[in-house]
């Protein structure tokens, strides 16, 4: 029988977690306590003790412990060192007023840094916003200039066509009809207020006019010839336009005001005005006029009131148009309204919209008159329209000499 130990039988006595606390107490290597647990006889070992999973001392436990730690405190460091590098960029912003001590110089260097940048930015935006807005007044300057040049080139190659006919005016003079004999008429007065009856209803009715006949479907610029379609109801001709300029629409009133004057053209044989007030002219007029091969004279009274609104000005003028061929004579009545008004907002600075609605119609029977000594119908409309296309020149004329004279 073998003997134990007193040492082996005090261990044996002491519960684990007395053994436990005793070995933590002793301060020596995991190595000598294993050596001297094993070199106990291992009989007794395997005859006392059940065999069970190892476990863990307490210096192992807390060893593993520390190293952990150690690891945790690393990680740690390694984010503190992040974090001082990004306090220097943290630091221009507002509310950062403080930097941590070895960062401090570079923090401030780079808010010094990141201020002039800034202001630099804030300066070159500044600038930026004042030059589109100046690129935006330039744009429109140059729109409204190109408008006006084009205007003006319209204007010279018309004086240019004139000009290239002016040698064969002294021939048109020597075959053109003479003003001896011709005496103006006498019964002015009557025409003039059979012209001025309903000029004012005509006004009233104005808007309601122009959306029945569809002028508001008139491209601009642009014109409609509703000749054929209307001749059945009676009338002779009528046309629907739309023209604009590129100047402001007290400007534009006043050039067809005055573009009525036609004393200084070669073919008017004699002129009476007539002005009653300053919104209503009454003229008596007599030409010489080619068309078609055909010499005519013809007798013109006409009157032409302006109604002046806030925002547009609208025109009207009735005329009574003999034209007189041989011995027969056919007489028309015309009636053109004229609306102006000011253009929708646009890079073109100024811009007014002219609106014209003309008719006429024969003012006797049609089926009364011999037209076998006249022109055919078709040439009379086309004189028509380019009376249209020449009092927009006209207008578009005095506009430009208005601006260059």
């Amino acid at each position: 029988m073998e003997t134990t130990s007193s040492s082996d039988i005090f261990l044996m006595d002491m519960d684990e977690v007395s053994v436990l606390e005793f070995l933590a107490d002793i301060e020596m290597p995991n190595d000598d306590v294993i050596g001297t647990t094993e070199s106990s006889p291992k009989g007794v070992v395997e005859a006392d003790t059940p065999s069970k999973p190892e476990k863990k001392s307490w210096r192992q436990r807390r060893k593993e412990e520390l190293l952990a730690l150690r690891r945790i405190a690393k990680e740690l460091s390694i984010q503190h060192q992040q974090v001082k590098l990004a306090a220097g960029v943290r630091s221009t912003l507002p509310g950062a007023d403080t930097f941590i001590g070895a960062t401090a110089p570079l923090s401030s260097r780079k808010m010094e840094s990141s201020q002039m940048w800034e202001k630099t930015a804030i300066r070159q935006s500044v600038l930026r916003q004042s030059s589109e807005e100046e690129n935006v007044k330039l744009r429109e300057a140059v729109a409204h200039n190109l408008q006006l040049a084009r205007s003006l080139q319209r204007a010279i190659k018309r004086k240019l066509r004139e000009d290239m006919v002016a040698s064969s005016i002294d021939l048109k003079r020597e075959h053109r009809l003479t003003s001896r004999g011709i005496a103006p008429p006498r019964n002015n007065s009557a025409v003039f207020g059979e012209l001025l009856a309903g000029m004012d209803r005509i006004y009233a009715d104005m808007d309601i006019f122009l959306k029945r006949v569809g002028m508001h479907e008139v491209a601009c610029p642009g014109r409609r010839n509703n000749t054929i379609t209307r001749r059945a109801e009676g009338l002779f001709v009528e046309f629907l336009d739309k023209y604009a300029v590129p100047f402001a629409l007290r400007q534009t009133e006043k050039a067809i005001w005055t573009a009525t004057d036609r004393s200084e053209d070669a073919t008017v044989l004699f002129v009476q005005n007539f002005t009653p007030d300053n919104n209503t002219r009454m003229r008596s007029v007599c030409c010489a006029y080619s068309l078609g091969g055909f010499d005519f004279r013809i007798v013109m009274r006409d009157v032409f009131r302006k109604y002046v609104e806030q925002d547009r000005v609208v025109f009207i003028r009735r005329t009574l148009i003999e034209p007189v061929h041989g011995l027969a004579s056919v007489t028309f009545i015309e009636t053109n309204r004229l609306v102006i008004q000011r253009g929708k907002v646009s890079t073109l600075g100024p811009t007014t919209m002219m609106q014209t609605h003309r008719e006429a119609k024969i003012r006797e029977d049609i089926s009364s008159v011999d037209l076998s000594g006249y022109p055919s119908l078709d040439v009379g409309v086309e004189t028509w329209e380019s009376k249209i296309t020449c009092f927009n020149n006209s207008v578009e004329d005095r506009l430009v000499r208005g601006i260059t004279g």
